[in-house]
């Protein structure tokens, strides 16, 4: 299960694509303020991932525990897309339903691929493009979710 979000129009995280994600976790997540507790606003904020193994024991996810236990996923990790000149392009995050734990490989390899996905990203289009882009996915996702 994955998601990929880009800053909207209004500056919070938009689901542009997901994979084995429902309609309550698209209308659930379909913006995320970058100071939420969730883990891609954390990624966000910090321009480095966040993993949490277990989001029932995670002090910053506790709002939203009960909605993770109904989807179900159980570990995150998200990945900020961060581009060489240090532009925070967007969020690629992965959720499993059971724990795990990335190795350190799977870390770096991760990061470098967000990055080269982040350059050519900005390379393609501008920040006002992306936020228009993000905008009419996510109107897109909302209209076939219902």
């Amino acid at each position: 299960m994955g998601n990929v979000q880009f800053p909207g129009s209004d500056g919070r995280l938009v689901i542009v694509a997901a994979r084995g994600l429902g309609r309550a976790f698209l209308r659930t997540f379909e913006r995320v303020a970058l100071d939420s507790g969730t883990v891609c606003g954390r990624a966000a904020r910090s321009g480095k991932p966040v993993f949490v193994s277990d989001v029932r024991l995670d002090a910053d996810f506790k709002a939203y525990v009960d909605f993770a236990n109904s989807v179900p996923f159980r570990s995150v990790l998200s990945l900020p897309l961060m581009a060489s000149a240090g532009e925070f392009v967007g969020m690629v995050s992965a959720h499993s339903a059971q724990a795990f734990a990335p190795t350190a490989l799977e870390l770096k390899s991760g990061e470098i691929y967000a990055r080269h996905l982040a350059d050519e990203v900005v390379r393609l289009a501008s920040a006002s493009e992306r936020a228009a882009y993000a905008e009419r996915c996510s109107a897109e996702l909302m209209k076939i979710t219902g």
